[in-house]
């Protein structure tokens, strides 16, 4: 059994969440810088976390979402997206589901 460390960060459930990713997000661009996700609670460094990715992919929204609801088969919509990446949205959370959904989008 894989031991996590007791704080985690993102860039630390990378390999663990993504395992097919993880020599991927080894490279320092795909690294979330340090600071990048710094917040007082997890549902904000998350929020931050995913800001962070969005910002630095190379896809706009739009098709970020569009490729999301393909692989889900339900529809993510670019204001979800937009409520994910906002730490004043409390009520849009992104679930693991969608989470793992983004990652291989935003690397």
């Amino acid at each position: 059994m894989r031991h996590l460390p007791t704080y985690l960060t993102l860039n630390d459930l990378m390999p663990v969440l993504t395992p097919h990713l993880a020599l991927t997000t080894q490279t320092a661009r795909h690294k979330i810088p340090d600071g990048a996700a710094r917040a007082a609670t997890l549902t904000d460094r998350i929020s931050l976390a995913v800001a962070w990715a969005l910002k630095s992919c190379d896809l706009p929204r739009e098709e970020v979402a569009c490729r999301m609801s393909a692989h889900l088969v339900h529809v993510v919509s670019v204001n979800i997206l937009h409520g994910y990446a906002a730490q004043s949205k409390f009520d849009h959370r992104i679930t693991l589901e969608r989470f793992m959904a983004l990652i291989p989008l935003v690397l």
